[in-house]
Protein backbone atom coordinates (compact mmCIF):
# COMPACT_ATOMS: atom_id res chain seq x y z
CA UNK A 1 0.00 0.00 0.00
CA UNK A 2 0.72 3.25 -0.76
CA UNK A 3 -0.31 6.83 1.06
CA UNK A 4 -3.21 7.41 -0.69
CA UNK A 5 -4.28 4.44 -2.24
CA UNK A 6 -8.58 3.66 -2.06
CA UNK A 7 -8.94 0.41 0.07
CA UNK A 8 -12.44 -1.15 -1.31
CA UNK A 9 -13.99 -4.02 0.45
CA UNK A 10 -12.59 -7.25 -1.40
CA UNK A 11 -9.28 -5.95 -2.11
CA UNK A 12 -6.46 -8.38 -1.52
CA UNK A 13 -4.03 -6.65 0.81
CA UNK A 14 -1.69 -9.15 1.30
CA UNK A 15 -0.83 -13.48 1.01
CA UNK A 16 -0.86 -15.46 3.64
CA UNK A 17 2.82 -17.77 3.78
CA UNK A 18 5.31 -19.44 5.86
CA UNK A 19 8.52 -17.16 6.62
CA UNK A 20 11.47 -17.70 9.21
CA UNK A 21 10.46 -19.65 12.20
CA UNK A 22 6.66 -20.24 11.55
CA UNK A 23 4.87 -23.58 11.35
CA UNK A 24 1.84 -22.14 9.91
CA UNK A 25 0.98 -20.25 6.97
CA UNK A 26 0.13 -16.87 8.61
CA UNK A 27 -0.27 -12.93 8.08
CA UNK A 28 0.70 -9.86 9.59
CA UNK A 29 -1.14 -6.40 9.16
CA UNK A 30 -1.98 -3.26 10.77
CA UNK A 31 -4.50 -0.78 10.22
CA UNK A 32 -3.48 2.56 11.97
CA UNK A 33 -4.13 6.40 11.58
CA UNK A 34 -0.83 7.32 10.83
CA UNK A 35 2.29 6.50 8.72
CA UNK A 36 4.56 6.68 11.74
CA UNK A 37 4.14 3.60 13.88
CA UNK A 38 5.07 4.96 16.94
CA UNK A 39 3.25 8.22 16.58
CA UNK A 40 0.15 6.49 15.23
CA UNK A 41 -3.13 4.77 17.06
CA UNK A 42 -3.99 1.35 16.10
CA UNK A 43 -7.41 1.16 14.50
CA UNK A 44 -9.93 -2.01 15.32
CA UNK A 45 -11.05 -3.44 12.35
CA UNK A 46 -14.28 -6.26 11.93
CA UNK A 47 -14.40 -8.95 9.77
CA UNK A 48 -16.15 -9.95 7.65
CA UNK A 49 -17.56 -12.76 9.36
CA UNK A 50 -17.94 -10.67 12.16
CA UNK A 51 -15.32 -12.87 14.36
CA UNK A 52 -12.91 -11.02 16.40
CA UNK A 53 -9.57 -11.39 15.47
CA UNK A 54 -7.30 -12.98 17.82
CA UNK A 55 -4.88 -10.13 18.98
CA UNK A 56 -8.13 -8.37 20.14
CA UNK A 57 -9.12 -11.74 22.32
CA UNK A 58 -5.76 -11.78 23.71
CA UNK A 59 -5.64 -8.30 24.52
CA UNK A 60 -8.53 -8.69 25.99
CA UNK A 61 -8.14 -11.82 28.18
CA UNK A 62 -4.33 -10.02 29.30
CA UNK A 63 -5.72 -6.52 30.74
CA UNK A 64 -7.96 -8.76 32.75
CA UNK A 65 -5.29 -10.50 34.12
CA UNK A 66 -6.37 -13.77 33.08
CA UNK A 67 -4.40 -16.77 32.43
CA UNK A 68 -3.86 -17.58 28.69
CA UNK A 69 -4.14 -21.30 27.41
CA UNK A 70 -1.00 -22.98 25.76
Amino acid sequence: MENGDKVNQGDVLGLCGNSGNSSESHIHFQIGDFPNLEEGKSIRIQLENNETPIAEILSNLLNQNKTLPI
